[in-house]
């Protein structure tokens, strides 16, 4: 199920944040939330609303910028995937154990980086694993200024990727649109 939120008001406003209806909709739920649009704060800031309303939200809040922090998130996944331990510090994925890790410019990670974080997402999504001790407790958030339609067509971001992100869908002013080349 995905779930898709209007565009936010004219730039002149305040900064947007999610309508309390589709906060209220998915606040018992840990699906993933995709930001698209707008600023990093902006993207921010809509993440940590969702974060603040979830059943994790006496958790922490983890912000890794994929473009400058690639080296760090892969890894954590890497580490994670592997069943090995590393410093929280080191790996977003502890630090935001039962909290939420917001990826932001998710667009900027390598297509192998990319495959890792999809091996990681399918692996949680698995409904064989049933309650595996080595599943993640916590929420990912993902965002974007990119059109992840178009990065996907164009083959810079893998489609399977975009979808296991695209459940929660909000969409802030500013998203870049591109042509599918």
């Amino acid at each position: 199920m995905r779930t898709t939120l209007l565009r936010s008001r004219p730039a002149r406003e305040a900064a947007p944040s999610p309508p309390r209806r589709l906060l209220r909709l998915h606040r018992h739920s840990l699906s993933h939330v995709l930001v698209l649009g707008g600023r990093a704060d902006e993207r921010a800031r809509a993440a940590l609303a969702f974060h603040r309303t979830s059943p994790l939200r006496l958790g922490p809040f983890v912000r890794v910028e994929c473009g400058r922090d690639e080296a760090r998130v892969v890894l954590s996944l890497r580490s994670w995937l592997a069943g090995g331990e590393a410093a929280a510090g080191a790996c977003p994925l502890r630090a935001a154990e039962r909290g939420m890790l917001f990826l932001d410019d998710v667009d900027r990670l390598s297509t192998p980086a990319q495959r890792l974080l999809l091996a990681f997402v399918a692996r949680r999504l698995d409904p064989t694993r049933g309650a595996d001790p080595d599943s993640w407790g916590g929420r990912l958030a993902a965002g974007t200024a990119e059109n992840l339609d178009f990065a996907a067509a164009r083959g810079t971001f893998l489609p399977a990727l975009y979808d296991c992100l695209d459940k929660v869908r909000i969409e802030l002013d500013g998203l870049r649109h591109g042509g599918a080349a």
